[in-house]
């Protein structure tokens, strides 16, 4: 039950963090994805701010050994490049890019 209460809480943090930084505007997304006149770069200090936040915390938890709620570190196993993955990367991107809504909200 606790991890589950430690996930929902994450979640929340995360689409708090995402709407309250504006990437859930379409057109602030757009604005940025958009090159030359009118490119709006605020989502990458959003992006460099997420990382001054997550670098530090990746290290630490490298350091502590072991996560707070679980006995050990998974990691997922490395897949291959397949037809799948070729085909919905750019599908995903061209469709974030067209609508300029972000899906993490």
């Amino acid at each position: 039950m606790r991890n589950h209460i430690a996930t929902l809480l994450a979640g929340l943090l995360f689409g708090a963090g995402l709407v309250i930084s504006d990437m859930a505007n379409p057109q602030r997304v757009l604005a940025f994805l958009r090159w030359g006149p009118g490119w709006d770069p605020s989502l990458a200090l959003v992006m460099l701010g997420a990382l001054a936040i997550t670098v530090p915390g990746f290290a630490w938890m490298r350091l502590r050994g072991r996560p707070f709620l679980a006995p050990q570190f998974t990691t997922p196993a490395a897949g291959a490049i397949d037809r799948r993955l070729l085909l919905g990367a750019p599908v995903f991107g061209i469709g974030w890019g067209w609508v300029g809504y972000c899906p993490g909200p």
